[in-house]
């Protein structure tokens, strides 16, 4: 993968203050981890990348500080054995934490120790002898141990803990607890990283540019530390404590804040497109009155509009998907939100999915009953858990918590609807129904997919189609394309669909239309598989394919061109 300039300075410059921050104080990585994500990273993938960065960073701080006689390398040793121990639990456990409540708890910790570098500096600055002339104790072992499955788990803060009891338990002064810190980090990070490297979670690339800052960094540190002194050190700790504090308690974001950066700096270099879809089906001309017909073109036209606003602003691609969906949900015409078709019992059950196509992240919910737009709440389920799908009450309670308003059943009541539902129960047999979904590559070559539906009339209770599916009837990857689908959703799960599509032009050379027809016509067509896909490429090339009688789509691009059709 080759690196663009911008990500390279922003990669180093990252690197340098990390490197700096960690070596005197601690919590450096919120700053390179919020850069590797905002790059594309997702976060576990992030996590790992910054283990590469941080090894050969402890490396180069630790030599300088034993070059330099303030590295207590025996006592090192002593603690490091078992924060390396513990480091392999925090690797290899899977936790599932409220991430909000864990970094406030961290700014807590980070303030107590401010309190006591302000009130109390000589604990900090003049270290204690008979503190560092007893033997190492078992609870000290394990304060370690505990402390290196933090450190394993996630790197940010350890810095903190690491200090704190170094000073207060051993008896260090802050310069010789920085030097055993960075020593101690350095024996258990390398184990660290060989895990993520088993579970394929790291980028090499991303991980040894931003090394290249942080061996400067440390570099820097470590020689002022000694230079300076225990004064100097005290005071970087305090800066870096308030500034850290500020992401922790949420009075800025320096996610957010690196994002804004790298975006004003990031060169255009696509031209956007659009394309959506509100279902393909048995409809014929004959079937559906020239009036409705007109209702859903300008229905399409309408939701075109609402993507082609936000990406002529120089809107991402997530946004353009997720608000245009939201315009289909909330329109009665189409089998999503507000027009969803009912199950067996008379009840709706709402089923969506997005993912975008920078680093493959993705988000779902199915068997939803009160969320009025089921597109944003797969959003926030890809941006704020660690989670791809969530079902049923689960995912209500998510983003009930998460701050998204919750509706009343009575909200996706539509007589049309209810007149289908009766009219499938006199037949005793389900008719199959389309669903809404969109796909758009935005001016920084970034695709993303999504799509919402109802799922199909008179369906069982508790079914799923493959709309939350990621893969089946969702998929983007800036790499190939990005694929929204519509139509049977059992058999675009066993034929994994959406992913098919992009499998077909990434080991077989073929383009986009090809890729798509093959799929379409030449694997479902022969099985009885109805429906079809709408699909961009990375140079904003559609296709749009169906072998069904019929599919609402519509197609724009920066350049003006703009289909909508149903038919033809």
């Amino acid at each position: 993968m080759e690196l663009h300039w911008i990500e390279i300075i922003a990669l180093i410059v990252a690197g340098l203050m990390v490197g700096f921050i960690n070596t005197l104080a601690g919590g450096g990585s919120i700053i390179s981890l919020s850069v590797l994500m905002v790059l594309g990273l997702p976060a576990n993938i992030a996590n790992g990348t910054n283990r590469i960065a941080i090894a050969v960073q402890t490396l180069t701080a630790s030599t300088s500080f034993r070059q330099q006689k303030v590295l207590d390398t025996k006592k090192g040793i002593i603690l490091g054995i078992p924060a390396m121990l513990g480091s392999i639990v925090g690797a290899l456990i899977a936790v599932d934490i409220n991430e909000n409540i864990f970094e406030k708890a961290i700014g807590v910790i980070m303030l107590f120790m401010l309190a006591f570098i302000l009130y109390n500096p000589k604990k900090w600055l003049s270290g204690r002898e008979e503190l560092l002339k007893k033997k190492t104790s078992i609870f000290q072992i394990i304060l370690f141990f505990l402390i290196g499955v933090y450190g394993g788990f996630i790197h940010m803060g350890i810095g903190y803990f690491l200090l704190m009891s170094l000073v207060f338990s051993i008896g260090y002064d802050l310069v010789k607890a920085n030097a055993v810190k960075v020593f101690i980090v350095l024996l258990y990070t390398p184990v660290t990283l060989i895990i993520f490297l088993i579970y394929g979670q790291v980028n090499w690339e991303y991980g040894l540019t931003l090394t290249i800052g942080n061996v400067f960094g440390a570099l820097l540190a470590s020689r002022l530390a000694v230079k300076k002194g225990v004064g100097f050190v005290r005071w970087v700790i305090v800066v870096v404590i308030l500034m850290t504090s500020g992401h922790l308690f949420g009075l800025y974001n320096v996610r957010e804040l690196a994002e804004k950066v790298l975006a004003e700096e990031q060169e255009v270099t696509t031209e956007w497109a659009i394309a959506v879809h509100g279902g393909a089906g048995a409809g014929t001309p004959e079937s559906i009155s020239a009036d409705l017909q007109e209702h859903y073109k300008a229905a399409i036209r309408t939701a075109l509009d609402t993507g082609s606003n936000i990406l002529d602003r120089g809107g991402s691609s997530l946004d353009a998907v997720e608000m245009t969906i939201r315009y289909l949900e909330d329109n009665p015409l189409f089998n999503a939100g507000r027009g969803a078709v009912f199950t067996e019992l008379g009840t709706n059950e709402l089923d969506a999915s997005i993912m975008d196509g920078r680093d493959r992240n993705a988000g779902a919910v199915a068997g939803v009953t009160h969320i009025r737009n089921p597109i944003s709440a797969a959003r926030l389920v890809m941006e704020a858990s660690p989670h791809v799908l969530i079902t049923g009450n689960g995912a209500e309670t998510f983003v009930g918590e998460q701050g998204m308003q919750l509706v009343d059943s009575s909200w996706f009541f539509t007589e049309k609807r209810w007149n289908s539902l009766e009219r499938a129960r006199e037949k005793e047999k389900t008719q199959k129904h389309g669903t809404v979904g969109v796909v758009a590559l935005d001016r920084y070559g970034n695709l993303a997919a999504g799509t919402s539906t109802g799922g199909m009339t008179a369906k069982m209770h508790g079914r799923v189609g493959d709309s939350p599916v990621i893969g089946a009837g969702t998929f983007a990857d800036n790499r190939t394309c990005a694929v929204s689908a519509t139509g049977h959703g059992e058999y675009f799960i066993r034929n994994v669909v959406a992913y098919d599509i992009s499998a077909l032009m990434e080991y077989s050379g073929l383009g986009l239309q090809q890729a798509a027809d093959s799929v379409i016509y030449g694997k479902l067509l022969p099985i009885g598989a109805g429906g079809g896909v709408i699909a961009l490429d990375a140079h904003g090339q559609a296709a749009m394919p169906y072998n069904t009688s019929s599919m609402i789509r519509g197609y724009r691009n920066a350049g003006g061109t703009q289909i909508v059709k149903i038919f033809e």
